[in-house]
């Protein structure tokens, strides 16, 4: 019986992988095997889909909550565990192998781009830019000075950053496809972006009882600093949430940005300032739509 229990252990202990588990402060739990660990970060080999794709990412200690072991099965073929979520840069990697004459294929992006195909446009730049050697960047980023005017990496940023604002909608703003190929690119673009939403005229949309006019237009500079003192009200406060909403939704992105970026504290110090000023004209804005909705009609 003992030999019999012996055996078993050893045939599970061959099926089994021992993995470093991440819970980062955020909830988000990164499953894999740490390959380095320096004084604030650590460099982890991500497993996804059962072990088919992997990729190295940074983590800064500082946003690390929990760290952990976990035994996951050793077999391609296994069901990869619920925390394994794919990650779009690690498939698209994997897909890249496939593209073979790269310049064709970024015709055929621009193409896309051109009838203003969006979201085509930027999973395929998510390919095709997850898998480049320098020689290959230095090739492609002439063809796109010659269609659009800049580098490969910027123009994958603008396509992102344009799918990001209709992805999100009127919601909470965030980006999609960000890759490390664009990171950079990305915030210098959003971070004008955010600049200029500080200045974005908000007016008055939607429709109204016969007889009421709105022709109100105000930007969140005017009011960023006196929160309190907001006195819009029906569709110009409910307009107005939403820029702040949007608006803070690019702070959180601009904040992720440079800490992965590792750019000067003080930046983010500046932002973090900036987003609480943007909570509490939210919190007034709000207060307000609230006040309208139980003036009686």
């Amino acid at each position: 019986m003992l030999v019999v229990c012996l055996l078993l252990a050893c045939l599970f202990a061959q099926d089994t992988i021992r993995y470093d588990k991440l819970t980062l402060l955020d909830g988000q739990v990164i499953t894999g095997q740490i390959e380095q660990e320096a004084g604030d970060y650590v460099m982890i080999r991500v497993i996804r889909a059962g072990g088919k794709v992997n990729f190295v990412r940074r983590v800064a200690k500082q946003h690390i909550a929990k760290r952990e072991f976990v035994d996951l099965p050793q077999r391609r073929e296994q069901t990869p565990p619920e925390d394994a979520v794919p990650s779009v840069e690690a498939e698209a990697e994997a897909e890249a192998k496939v593209i073979e004459d790269k310049p064709a294929y970024l015709a055929s992006i621009f193409n896309e781009w051109e009838i203003r195909n969006v979201e085509e446009t930027a999973r395929r730049l998510l390919k095709l830019t997850s898998r480049l050697t320098a020689t290959e960047v230095q090739q492609l980023d002439k063809a796109a000075e010659q269609h659009v005017g800049s580098t490969l990496a910027q123009f994958a940023a603008r396509v992102n950053l344009e799918y990001s604002r209709i992805r999100s909608g009127q919601g909470f703003f965030r980006l999609y496809f960000l890759t490390h190929f664009t990171l950079r690119e990305t915030h210098e673009l959003l971070s004008e972006a955010f600049r200029q939403a500080f200045d974005a005229k908000i007016a008055c949309r939607g429709h109204r009882p016969a007889g009421e006019h709105c022709d109100r237009v105000d930007t969140i500079s005017q009011w960023i600093q006196r929160p309190n003192d907001y006195d819009g009200q029906g569709d110009h406060a409910l307009e107005f949430s939403k820029q702040l909403t949007r608006t803070m939704g690019m702070a959180r992105e601009l904040v992720r940005l440079r800490h992965t970026l590792h750019l000067n504290k003080e930046l983010i110090i500046e932002l973090n300032s900036q987003r609480q000023h943007l909570r509490e004209l939210l919190a007034g804005v709000n207060q307000r739509k609230s006040q309208a909705g139980r003036r009686p009609r």
